[in-house]
């Protein structure tokens, strides 16, 4: 499922306060799973289209067949869906942000 604007603009900045270069930290909704270090899947459909079979809940990951690591988080549309911000929604934001953090920690620690 496409992101759409709103969410290519919230993972555009996402990437943007990890300071990672944007071939570093590709957001890939369609086409070939690129080569990476590391890999977030962002909700349960593109778990289901880029890694048929596996299952995991955000924040949780397994290692790809190539052994790379796998990150699921939420997707930046489910997010988007919240009309009120309450507890719920900003643990889900921080669960978010905790794993991609994490990705980008990985990429940083493979470069050295």
């Amino acid at each position: 499922m496409p992101l759409g604007a709103a969410g290519e603009m919230m993972m555009g900045k996402i990437v943007s306060a990890l300071k990672l270069p944007e071939d570093e930290a590709p957001v890939v909704s369609s086409g070939l799973l690129p080569d990476a270090d590391v890999y977030v899947v962002l909700g349960a459909r593109a778990l289901k289209k880029w890694f048929p079979g596996k299952s995991a809940s955000p924040g949780q990951g397994f290692a790809a067949e190539s052994g790379r690591p796998v990150l699921v988080t939420y997707t930046p549309n489910y997010i988007l869906r919240f009309t009120t911000v309450t507890p719920a929604l900003q643990q889900i934001k921080r669960d978010m942000w905790t794993t991609i953090k994490s990705a980008a920690r990985k990429v940083s620690d493979n470069a050295k």
